[in-house]
Formats: C-alpha cells, structure tokens, sequence
C-alpha cells in the first residue's frame, strides 16, 4: 500500500494512478469540503487572538510542506525545475505567508480574484492522476491546495476584507508583471508555469488549446476577465444597495 508513498512521478510504473471524478477522487473533494468548512466555522467563531494563530497555523504548514517537498526531492536526486513554487498556487502560498503577517489590499484582493479559484481548479481537475492517492505528494497537493481555498475564504466569510473592485488594479499589475516573466522562465527552463505553455490534461484548458492555438493565451486572459465579471458584480451591486 505504502511501497509507492514517496516514489516521485517520472520514477512511478504505469497504470498507479487514478481517475479524474472516480471514487477515490470525489472522496478527496468531499474530504477537501469537510475541511474547508470546518476551518472557516472555527475561524469565524473564534476571537481575534484565535484567529490571529489560525492564520500562522496554516502559513506555516503550507510552507513547511513546500520546504519539505523542495528539500527532500533535492535530496532523493529527482528535484527537477517544474516543482519550483511558480505556478498561480504557489504564489497563492507565498502570498499566505506574506498575509498571515503583514495583511494588505493587494494580498487580500488577489486571494479573491486569483488564489481561492485557482486553488479550487486544482482540486477538482488535478494534474496529479498519475500518482496512487496513498503517495506523499499527491496528500501534500491536496492539502496545500485545501489550506489556501480555507484561507481564503475564511478571512471573506469572517468579514474581514470585502473583494474591492477598485483594488484590482494591484492584482492586474501583478499579472502584466508575473506573466511575460514566467513565459521567460517557461522558456529558459522547459517548465510549464501558470499553464502558458500547454494546457493541464484533463482540465478545460487543454480543449482551450486546441481550439484557440496560438490565441491561447489571449483567450485565457479573456476567460479570468470574464471571471472577474462574474466575481466582482455582485460585490459591486451589494456595495451600491448599502449606500
């Protein structure tokens, strides 16, 4: 059961993986539901002093597992660069531990209009099938990816930011920064960060690909715009009736 617990993917046999929306997946997601809940209940229950330590709690988990993960591959001899934290949920987890000490707009904001659905995508089309669910970094994945949708969402349903449209110029800024900088490192490395340079198999992005071609990425900067639309309208509408 375990004999494959830290085997890395390239070093994996055929056939170890799961499905995409089988048994063993939907469980996850149900898991996943349950923790994510629990975590906003206890947060938004809990006094100041509480929540303050709940925050350190998961910022320190999810980088102690990111050093672990970085650590221990290095070790085994099979680190390879497509593991660095670069993609959209890794810096959803930089960006937690940038919060949990020093909050701001610009953390907050992009927690809503980047990391929480980002991190949801991740957990419902995951590009870890090919691991059994019994491996360290399929378990490590899942609950990374749980940890930033529970902390994001716990700081909104607590009440204590409010998504701002206004704010989103710093998360825009941040993209035409992150963008072309990680197309360059996509290059230099052969990685795949952010997913620009092919689609994730078995998410919507890979029939995105196919049908848009070269338009790819302009159509995945109209799809996060449309997004945005969708997230944003009935904070604004909200806003509008409380004045």
């Amino acid at each position: 059961m375990f004999r494959y617990y830290f085997t890395y993917e390239d070093q994996l046999p055929a056939g170890m993986g799961f499905s995409l929306f089988g048994t063993r997946h939907l469980v996850t997601l149900l898991l996943v539901g349950i923790l994510v809940v629990t975590i906003i209940i206890v947060y938004r229950g809990g006094t100041e002093s509480k929540r303050q330590n709940i925050r350190y709690s998961i910022a320190g988990v999810l980088v102690g597992l990111e050093l672990f993960r970085q650590i221990y591959l290095s070790a085994a001899g099979v680190w390879t660069p497509k593991i660095l934290p670069l993609d959209l949920c890794g810096w959803g987890l930089i960006l937690v531990a940038i919060d949990a000490v020093h909050p701001s707009k610009f953390t907050r904001e992009s927690f809503y209009a980047l990391t929480w659905w980002a991190a949801l995508a991740a957990e419902v089309f995951p590009n870890w099938t090919a691991y059994p669910i019994l491996n360290e970094w399929v378990l490590q994945s899942i609950i990374i990816h749980a940890l930033l949708i529970a902390y994001c969402l716990m700081i909104f349903f607590a009440g204590e930011y409010r998504p701002n449209v206004h704010n989103l110029w710093r998360v825009v800024l941040f993209l035409i920064v992150l963008v072309p900088a990680t197309m360059m490192i996509n290059g230099l490395l052969k990685t795949n960060f952010l997913f620009l340079s092919v689609g994730s198999p078995g998410s919507p992005l890979a029939p995105i690909q196919t049908m848009t071609g070269t338009w790819y990425i302009p159509t995945l900067i109209g799809l996060v715009s449309i997004l945005w639309v969708i997230l944003y309208v009935p904070w604004s509408i909200h806003k509008r009736k409380d004045e």
